[in-house]
């Protein structure tokens, strides 16, 4: 773990962070012209650049592609190998003179790609509950930019919809489900979603958002400009009907974290899967997303589990579900080090324990997934969950 926790203004760095205009290289030779504006990466390679992250965890912060720039970049289209043999998958990245953010896949959406074609556990248990056509899962991918881990999905076999609420991301998106479609027998599709949707259920102090970002212009005013390039507003009667839902570095201001576990909530249905490959620029508003998700329900564990954690841990309120993984080097890492040198865990843990989980990797990455346990909170409790979180 880098950033020290001594630094100034820990807030105002994080929403300082370049979202699209920093890169690293890809662990490929990629400063050669190239003419037909493609890259190909493949899984040695992109495994390989991930464990060159662990060395230097801060690398997660940054960009795969060393030819982003605020002046606008290559259109290039990359494709990924997933595992060795494939499948191959193609994303196509946009100059930042259009997209402003979201423009190129970041090294956590490499990792949650890499995650959901080689972790069977992760994917595997949405795709045997799966619900939508001809029984595959349906996933859902929020603030996708360029849709590298949707188009993961879709080629592991799940019904996919990928979401943002930028025109530019949108217009790219459109094009790349009309290329991909006839492909193959999964469905991929592009929907508009504002988490600001999910704003009313949040006391006015906790969502203040930078009303002069692009992404912040409201929500009639994001759903016109979805429209304009012909894609709809993701639907009100999908509500809680997808088996997974997952995004990637998606975290970059404080209404963030308080939206993004009240919109996961909204779309994934009870037993469904959930996953997050985050950078972490700020361990404060990472731990308030991570206390906002036990507290709209989508850490707890199931009533019979919860009392067999009790017994284990002996603090039934805070037993928590979740699998984790890290971006750091053991021997080096003191959180790590302290616990064995595990840097993943699947098990019950405690609140605490991710609180610090959190912390001591702030600068690095964390990979997050669980199940949303059966049955779901009342309508009265979601509501109140939705005022909690910042409890420390």
């Amino acid at each position: 773990p880098t950033a020290p926790r001594e630094l100034p203004a820990r807030r105002a760095r994080a929403c300082a962070q370049p979202r699209a205009c920093t890169a690293v290289r890809l662990g490929m030779d990629d400063t050669a012209p190239l003419a037909s504006g493609r890259r190909h990466v493949s899984y040695k390679e992109a495994s390989g650049f991930l464990r060159k992250c662990r060395q230097r965890p801060e690398r997660m912060r940054l960009l795969c592609s060393t030819s982003a720039s605020r002046d606008g970049g290559d259109r290039l289209a990359v494709s990924v190998e997933l595992r060795e043999g494939g499948p191959v998958i193609e994303a196509q990245e946009i100059s930042m003179k259009d997209g402003w953010t979201g423009c190129r896949f970041s090294p956590s959406a490499l990792w949650l790609s890499l995650a959901l074609a080689n972790d069977s556990h992760l994917l595997g248990a949405a795709t045997a509950a799966g619900a939508g056509t001809a029984g595959r899962p349906r996933a859902l991918e929020l603030g996708a930019g360029v849709a590298l881990a949707g188009l993961a999905a879709q080629a592991l076999g799940c019904d996919t919809t990928v979401t943002d609420c930028l025109p530019a991301q949108l217009r790219s998106l459109r094009s790349v489900c009309e290329r991909e479609q006839p492909k193959g027998t999964s469905e991929l599709r592009v929907r508009c979603l504002d988490w600001q949707e999910e704003a009313h259920r949040l006391p006015g102090s906790r969502c203040a958002v930078d009303a002069g970002s692009p992404e912040n212009h409201g929500v009639e005013a994001t759903a016109q400009a979805a429209l304009a390039v012909g894609v709809e507003r993701l639907a009100a009667e999908e509500h809680r009907s997808f088996d997974l839902v997952f995004a990637s570095d998606v975290l970059y201001e404080e209404h963030h974290a308080a939206l993004l576990p009240l919109v996961m909530e909204r779309w994934l249905r009870p037993g469904g899967r959930w996953a997050m490959a985050l950078a972490i620029r700020d361990a404060d508003m990472m731990v308030a997303f991570v206390e906002r998700l036990r507290a709209v329900g989508l850490l707890a564990a199931e009533e019979g589990e919860l009392e067999e954690a009790a017994r284990e841990v002996g603090e039934k309120e805070d037993d928590c579900l979740v699998s984790w993984e890290t971006i750091c080097v053991p021997q080096l890492c003191p959180f790590c080090s302290c616990n064995g040198g595990q840097i993943s865990g699947k098990s019950k843990v405690s609140l605490p324990f991710l609180r610090e989980l959190v912390v001591a990797h702030e600068g690095g990455a964390l990979l997050l997934h669980g199940r949303r346990p059966e049955p779901l909170l009342p309508e009265a409790e979601l509501a109140a969950a939705a005022c909690q979180g910042d409890s420390r």
